[in-house]
Parts: C-alpha cells; structure tokens; sequence
C-alpha cells in the first residue's frame, strides 16, 4: 500500500468519525419490560389526495388525537391480551386500543442477552391506530374491541370489532402466516366515522420507534430514522433530521418534522439492524401502493423518531385498507421478498455504490451456504478481491518504481525549468512520453477498490447476519469491536494492534520516498486511531488485505525487472 493509499483512506475513515462525533450517545437504558397479563390462544374506494390544508385541520399543531375515545373504555371479558406463536415471532396483541403491545424475535436477543423484544417498553405499543376526522377526533387507543370468533377455516388471527353510540363501526382484523415470516396482514374497516363532509384520515402510527436492543445504544441511535418510500422516492429522515447530520431541519435536541404525500408502498421505523414498517394496499385489486400522506418527525428532546401514515376515508360510504405489517431484521433477501422496495429501507451507500454492495451481500449468502462462520467469509473475500486486483497492484507497483528511477531527471528538470512553468510541464510530459511512464499509474488501484472498501463497510455496519456472530479466538462479535479488557478506562482491541503491525510491515517493503518516510510510518498510527472502535469484522478484512498485500509487494519486488534511465 503507498503513502497515497493510505491517505486516501485515512481521510475517508476521517469522515466515518466525523459522522459519528456529531451524534454524542446521550440515550438511557430503557426501564424493565413489565410482564404483560395474557392469554393462549391459539376494496378501498377511491381517495383524493391528502392537501395540506385538510391535512392540517386532522392533525391539529401536534398531529396527535384531541377528541373522545370511540365506542367505549370499559374494559369487558375479553380485555386480557391475546398471544400467538409463530415460527419466527411471539406477538401479543390488547384488546383495548387493538395495539401490539409485544413481537419477540425468536431468533434475536438483545443487550441482556434476553428474546429480542422489538416494541419499546415504555408506550402505547408498536403501531398505533387512530381516525382523524375534520371535527371531532376518534381516539381508538382506549377502545375496549370486543374479540369476534373467526370464521371457519378462516387463517389464523384476531378480529377486534368495536361500536359506537353514533352508529359507526371500526373492525380489526389481523391475520398471521401459517409458515414462517416476520410479517402480519392487517385489515381496517371504518364505516359512518368519517367527517360532516370534511377530510377524515385513518391514521396508522408507529408512535415511538423501535426498540433499543444493542448493547451500545449509540449504535441504534447514529442509525434511528423514519423511513418511506414514495412514489418513486426512498425516503430516509434520521435522527438529526433531514440531512441525518444534526445540520438542518431541526437537528439537535431541538426536533424536527418533515411531511411528504404521494404513492405510498411502504413507510416505518428503524434501528440499526431492525425494521418496523407498514406497507398499504389496494383492498380490492391488493396491489401495493395507496395514495397517502407520510409525516416523520422527533419531539425536542426525544430519543425516539414517530412515523405516521394517513390514509383517506371515504366521506360517501365505508372504507377498508389491507395493511401488511412487517416486524423484524433488516435482511435484505428476507426485505426484498415483498417486492414493493422495502429492502430500500437498509443503507447500502451512496447510489453509485448500491450496485457493489448487492453484489457483496449475494457473495456473503452464497460462500456462507457453505462456509457456516462469517469471519471466515470476510477472509475469502479479502483474498478474493486481492486475486482479482493483482494485475492493478502490480502495474502500480512498477509505476512508482518508474518514477523513482526518474527523480534524477525531474530533479534536473526541476532546476533548469524553475522559472518557467509551462515549459517545465511540457518538458516533464515529454520525460514521461520517452520512457512509457504514467504517472496516475499508481493511483489507479485506489480509484477501483474505493467502491469495494465502501460497499464493503456498509454492508459489514448494516449487516444482521453479523450481529453477535463470533469469529473465534476472543472475536465474539464481528459486528462490534473485539474489547477484550479495559487500562484505566481506555478499552482494549486486539485487531487494530495487529492492523498496524501489518501496517508497518507494509510499509518497509513498499517503494517510498527517503523525504516521505516519517509520513509513511506516522500514518499506521493515524489509521489505527481510525479503526479502533470499529466492527472487528472490517478491522479483520483490512488486516487480511494488507497481509496479502505483503505476499504480493514480496512477489512483485522479485519479479519486477528494475528500469534504467539514461542520463
């Protein structure tokens, strides 16, 4: 690696810390999950577009309900919480309000090592369901649902059916797959609560994120946001705001909100390796996509981001939307699944990089179909990509060598041209021109594996496969720094220590210039500095990279012919 690889990195390391500094972790562990009181049981018409100004008179300043509960808040017999236990998830649904107010991961754990329990454990649930109406609002999160039986050979699931003194009827019905999926249907019919010929919306929320379940709860929060895609659009508002850098749309502790309308397919929440989204239907074609308004936004001081979709009700009769619900890890094949772009909601780097990372994620489901841990995956594709670069990093190789064997040259040139710049250049062109020298020649290497090294880092900081997956040795987790103890608070990682080494090594074998030598050695320390409290599984690619690249330097100083000059 030459000085001008490192530095290339170095400075885009640089701007990964930079990204997290502006996002200090100020978040408290959450309190203890109460245990929930339950019990074992085993077309939409069409809808204008949601202005603004109607939007605004639903929503009101806060865009919370304001009005009286519907139907009633007694709580009757069949007020205990329903369970269902599927293959993948453990949902627990009240009657009261219709709210999840559980879904274990069953595959999951989170930071005390307990079944990963992704709604928060302080509020009204994961989703939220409320009618907005250009009047009086209807609060349905106190609404006793009466539990209606399901029909025979109907799937398997809960019917919530509740009343009101006016005549209107809101029903529930959620419906869970026989096989496994971390995914639920759920169905809403509103009848007679729309508005006096004013907007009203269905409105389907969810209300406080996801829960936190890493064991640094920095790591959910740089990676919070609520999440759309519209029309065509990806939607992606993160913790700091719109830009996700705390510059902007109310960044900071201040909050923010951001509104957009358009053809819905799917909007939610995320953390770092989990997503909650809702994606809406058409009721009688079940195409996806329903046009709706997305709101997103985090209260001053909140820990958590709120995203709401409105749906439309029909003022002239009854409305029913089909809502599929999904609620679990953000694994790209699992996400792509659904084909309306959920798998969109992952971050796989800028769009010109989105292509390498698909291509990164397709070779670490193939090569682990057969090779079951994933450290030894991250070595394959580090020595892979050195194989495939070789013929790079040899021309780059002979290119500096080249042009050190013409310093003497620029070195006359320098001097006898020192007054005339432009015939300098011209002189230096022409040096270059007699001895088949190309003095990019040792950069090119840098610009083809930047978009490897990219998607590679996306893909490593993003991937659910790699959370707590150990490697072996002390490396218990390659998607978290390999801390193995702690001097006077300072944690202490192996893997970095041994980057450098390699570094170093490096660095004594590659052609450098005497003048340059103290930046070549100060820089392995820089990037250390960089590396240090990143995943043990980037930090043990890069470190498999440059000891590959030592077998390569020691190959090529052996086998590259050395240029003379004349003088």
């Amino acid at each position: 690696m030459d000085r001008r690889t490192i530095i290339a990195f170095a400075m885009m390391a640089g701007a990964l810390l930079l990204y997290s500094s502006l996002f200090p972790s100020k978040q408290q562990a959450p309190p203890a999950r109460p245990a929930p009181i339950v019990s074992e049981t085993g077309t939409a018409p069409a809808v204008p577009r949601v202005g603004a100004a109607s939007r605004a008179a639903a929503t009101g300043a806060q865009g919370q309900p304001d009005g009286r509960v519907f139907g009633t808040a007694r709580a009757g017999p069949d007020s205990q919480s329903r369970v269902f236990d599927l293959p993948d998830y453990r949902a627990v649904i009240d009657p009261v309000g219709g709210r999840i107010t559980s879904w274990v991961l069953k595959r999951f754990t989170d930071a005390a090592e307990q079944p990963a329990d992704i709604v928060p454990s302080a509020g009204p649930g994961l989703l939220e369901v409320d009618i907005l109406t250009g009047g009086e609002d209807l609060d349905l999160s106190r609404t006793a649902f009466d539990v209606a039986p399901r029909a025979e050979g109907a799937p398997r699931g809960l019917t919530l059916t509740s009343r009101d003194t006016t005549g209107a009827t809101v029903r529930l019905d959620y419906e869970f797959p026989g096989s496994g999926s971390y995914s639920t249907r759920l169905r809403v019919f509103v009848s007679g609560a729309a508005g006096d010929n004013r907007a009203s919306f269905l409105r389907l929320a969810f209300p406080q994120g996801v829960a936190h379940l890493e064991r640094d709860p920095k790591l959910d929060r740089l990676a919070a946001a609520g999440v759309a895609l519209i029309g065509t659009r990806t939607v992606k508002h993160a913790f700091g705001g719109k830009q996700g850098f705390g510059f902007g749309s109310g960044g900071g502790d201040k909050g923010w909100s951001e509104d957009a309308e358009g053809v819905v397919h799917w909007a939610g929440v995320r953390s770092k390796y989990f997503l909650a989204a809702i994606m809406p239907r058409n009721a009688e074609s079940g195409q996806p996509g329903v046009d709706a308004h997305v709101g997103i936004r985090r209260g001053a001081g909140e820990n958590h981001i709120r995203t709401e979709v409105l749906l439309p009700l029909n003022l002239s009769g009854p409305t029913e939307y089909v809502v599929d619900l999904y609620a679990g890890p953000m694994d790209y094949a699992e996400l792509a699944r659904f084909k309306v772009g959920l798998e969109k909601a992952r971050d796989l780097g800028w769009r010109w990089v989105v292509p390498v990372s698909k291509l990164l994620i397709k070779f670490f489901q193939m090569v682990h179909s057969v090779v079951p841990n994933y450290g030894l995956c991250i070595i394959i594709l580090s020595i892979l990509v050195k194989v495939v670069f070789y013929p790079l990093s040899r021309k780059s190789v002979e290119s500096m060598r080249d042009m050190q064997r013409l310093k003497p040259e620029m070195e006359r040139l320098n001097e006898k041209f020192k007054d005339d710049p432009q015939k300098k250049n011209q002189a230096t062109l022409e040096l270059y021109k007699k001895h088949k020298v190309n003095p990019l020649g040792g950069c090119l290497p840098i610009v083809v594996q930047m978009p490897v090294f990219i998607a590679l880092y996306n893909v490593l900081s993003s991937a659910v496969e790699l959370r707590k997956a150990p490697f072996g040795l002390w490396i218990g987790d390659l998607s978290a720094p390999d801390r193995v103890g702690a001097v006077a608070g300072l944690p202490i990682h192996i893997m970095p220590l041994i980057m450098a080494g390699t570094m170093v090594w490096q660095q004594k074998l590659t052609p450098t210039d005497p003048r340059q030598a103290a930046m070549a050695y100060i820089m392995p320390v820089v990037m250390t500095v960089f590396f240090y409290a990143m995943p043990s599984g980037l930090v043990l690619y890069w470190t498999v990279t440059n000891l590959m690249a030592i077998g390569q330097q020691i190959w090529i100083n052996r086998s590259v012919v050395q240029p003379t000059v004349a003088a």
